[in-house]
């Protein structure tokens, strides 16, 4: 069923048969009826699907992995952390064989080459044939050592070929397929990473440290401090190999943290992991940021600790947060000392976080917002809020 399901090409006219095989491969994984030298088998080729540049198949890719997750958490685990790390590192993506759509041309190539020197009469002179025996071993040899090139995956002039004559067909979206992983086990395995949360925990703050420039000054400023790192992360995080591969850029940067805070907001007793002291100051720090995505999934990081001052207005917070929610949240929700919205004894610890998140509103441009008179008003909202 692997050979088969890596035969089928990828479109739209072979989705289903492409994936009735993954089904049928997911169902005998999750049973676990597979002798122990094919465990990874399946895993392994679901996680490869997300390579390829047919966005349709994905969301079936991972309802797939949910039910292998379901059945054995550890082969899941180590599938799919194992495939996550090596972007710590990227030289280890680095592939030798072509992809499908590379091996595709170099095959057309080949039969193209054939085909013409059957085709290709004998010159003639005075109606009389003459070929000249050199040049007629050469298109022989030629086309034979191109078709024995078609079919050696890994061959150095393969590469070449490629890489001179087709580059962009050999070209896998590193980018891509780390968010479709980050994307997949936000959704379906949250309950693995929590069960592995040291190494969870160090890959996040290295990148927060080394790949997200806005929050960096946090681990300087702490220095030190129980909040600061009292461990190297350069040995999970090879820093100076970043961008070999993957783009990098700050929208990328930012969609890959929102990732990160959305697997981490599922976790069920995040008071229990690693360095969690330095991981609540940080989700603190990220719902100032003016941007309403990260603003919604940090503050769902902070509700995850479900302190007994905050939980109860959980509803409230991320309505502050949710654009089309915010002002009529802020007109009934009474922030004044003497309101009648928060409980006196709820203050200590609801009032950090409400303050900060009210303080990334009053940074946010969307829409009409991004205007100036939009952007005055929308303080001025705010402010009087607070006064009462």
């Amino acid at each position: 069923m692997g050979i088969a399901l890596e035969s089928t090409a990828g479109g739209m006219e072979t989705y289903k048969d492409r994936m009735n095989h993954l089904r049928r491969m997911a169902v005998i994984a999750s049973s676990g009826r597979v002798p122990e030298i094919f465990h990874n088998v399946f895993p392994y080729l679901a996680l490869g699907q997300y390579s390829l540049n047919f966005s349709y198949i994905w969301p079936d890719v991972t309802k797939q992995l949910g039910l292998l997750a379901a059945a054995n958490q550890q082969l899941f685990w180590n599938a799919v952390w194992g495939l996550l790390q090596r972007f710590n590192d990227e030289r280890l993506l680095i592939e030798t064989g072509p992809t499908p759509e590379a091996k595709k041309w170099l095959n057309s190539c080949a039969e193209a080459r054939a085909a013409e020197s059957e085709l290709t009469a004998s010159p003639k002179i005075d109606g009389h044939a003459i070929e000249c025996p050199n040049l007629a071993r050469f298109n022989r040899v030629f086309s034979a050592e191109l078709l024995r090139l078609a079919n050696v995956d890994g061959s150095g002039l393969q590469n070449l070929a490629i890489a001179t004559n087709c580059p962009d067909l050999n070209r896998v979206d590193y980018a891509n397929v780390q968010k479709q992983l980050m994307t997949m086990l936000a959704e379906i395995g949250a309950a693995a990473a929590e069960a592995h949360s040291k190494p969870v925990v160090q890959a996040f703050l290295a990148f927060i440290r080394y790949d997200f420039g806005w929050t960096s000054s946090f681990f300087t400023k702490h220095e030190g401090t129980e909040l600061g790192l009292d461990v190297d992360l350069t040995g999970v995080y090879a820093v100076e190999h970043r961008g070999l591969l993957t783009e990098r850029g700050r929208r990328i940067d930012e969609t890959r943290c929102i990732l990160w805070l959305k697997l981490i907001s599922k976790f069920r007793n995040p008071q229990q992991l690693p360095r969690a002291p330095t991981l609540y100051s940080l989700f603190l720090r990220m719902i100032t940021r003016g941007d309403n995505e990260m603003q919604r999934h940090a503050l769902g990081c902070l509700l995850a600790w479900r302190q007994s001052g905050v939980h109860p207005y959980a509803e409230n917070l991320r309505n502050l947060v949710d654009e089309k929610r915010f002002r009529d949240e802020i007109k009934t929700f009474d922030l004044a000392v003497n309101g009648q919205s928060i409980n006196i004894v709820h203050r200590e610890q609801l009032m950090p976080i409400l303050l900060r998140v009210l303080h990334g509103q009053m940074m946010v441009r969307n829409g009409k917002a991004s205007r100036k008179d939009g952007m005055r008003i929308r303080r001025a909202v705010i402010l009087n809020a607070m006064v009462g």
